[in-house]
């Protein structure tokens, strides 16, 4: 079965190095005794300020955070348990997006079925089985060659200030959360909770857009 791989994976940097094996005791022992004493401190302040949750914060944005999707780039994945909205981002993988709008609008999957949901990993999911004799057109590609990152150019980049060890850069485009390398000035989607990706074998080469996969994990994946 067809394996995803994270779009635009970075390589976390090394750890540093410790210090001399007597002086990080020390360091060790000092920090322990500072944790120590400010715990009762921590406790109350966690209690008294719980987190909000997503649900909380969607709830409460105000219209004005709000975007009306462009119907072009939006598909509908509906489900015995209900629909659920995808949006593709044409200026992130311009010929997968092209691809898939094909298969869509061919109706191949129509009738196909979600071949495996790992908590922690991902929801994938693909074409229908393709009757006997039946092939796709010519016009729909089998394999395209990997969109892991595309041109910064003319795209509105909004920048976290949280430092990320993934990527140079971390914020969005569009909407859509995206890390940035600004040396090549080039962007990527980030694998974040929800994201939806194109499977492909251990070939780079391999992904077409006949499977598709949600991220239902840690987004460092």
């Amino acid at each position: 079965m067809d394996q995803p791989i994270p779009a635009g994976a970075r390589r976390p940097p090394t750890r540093p190095r410790r210090g001399s094996h007597t002086g990080g005791r020390r360091r060790s022992a000092g920090l322990g005794l500072a944790l120590l004493g400010s715990a009762p401190f921590a406790v109350c302040d966690a209690a008294a300020q719980s987190p909000r949750s997503s649900a909380d914060i969607i709830a409460s944005a105000p219209d004005g955070d709000w975007r009306t999707l462009d119907a072009e780039n939006t598909l509908y994945l509906d489900l015995p348990g209900g629909r659920v909205i995808l949006e593709l981002a044409p200026w992130a993988a311009s010929r997968h997006v092209g691809n898939i709008k094909a298969l869509v609008r061919g109706g191949y999957f129509d009738g196909g079925a979600v071949r495996r949901s790992q908590d922690n990993y991902v929801a994938q999911w693909g074409l229908r089985p393709l009757a006997e004799g039946e092939t796709l057109p010519s016009s729909i590609a089998s394999a395209i060659p990997p969109e892991f990152d595309a041109p910064a150019d003319g795209l509105s980049f909004t920048a976290l200030p949280d430092a990320d060890v993934y990527a140079p850069q971390t914020g969005f485009v569009g909407g859509f959360p995206t890390g940035r390398d600004p040396d090549s000035d080039r962007v990527w989607i980030a694998h974040c909770y929800g994201t939806v990706g194109v499977a492909r074998t251990n070939d780079p080469n391999s992904g077409s857009g006949r499977e598709l996969y949600a991220v239902t994990g840690h987004a460092p994946r």
